[in-house]
């Protein structure tokens, strides 16, 4: 299994774009891919951003890849599966820049905080 950065994901990005004659940015759709993975309202997706998704994720199907939306959903998998040992290696939870996190993101820190409960966060109000 291969993790694709920023920049394998631009790459894949770039291709599709070529191929649908889409208009947006490359970092645009990288941020699309973000709000779609993390759960974010996705109500509003053109079937045209859909479809790039779609090819987006048999891309990384086909190259065996994932990116690090794709490790956050498969560690809520594993933490939803129930396996305590995952939940009682951690004492205290410390996150930084709290205002930040997505939907994915927050599912995690409930998960793991749910036995000790002991989250410390700090967030900035900008």
């Amino acid at each position: 299994m291969i993790v694709y950065d920023e920049y394998d994901q631009s790459e894949i990005l770039r291709e599709i774009k070529s191929e649908v004659k889409c208009k947006e940015t490359v970092q645009d759709l990288l941020r699309l891919l973000e709000k779609i993975k993390s759960g974010s309202n996705n109500e509003n997706i053109s079937d045209l951003k859909k479809e790039i998704y779609k090819k987006y994720s048999e891309r990384l199907r086909k190259y065996n890849a994932l990116d690090y939306d794709d490790i956050l959903i498969r560690m809520v998998h594993v933490l939803r599966s129930g396996k305590k040992k995952h939940f009682y290696q951690f004492e205290h939870i410390l996150i930084d820049e709290y205002q930040d996190i997505n939907k994915v993101q927050t599912e995690i820190v409930d998960l793991l905080a749910q036995t000790k409960k002991n989250i410390f966060a700090i967030g900035d109000p900008d």
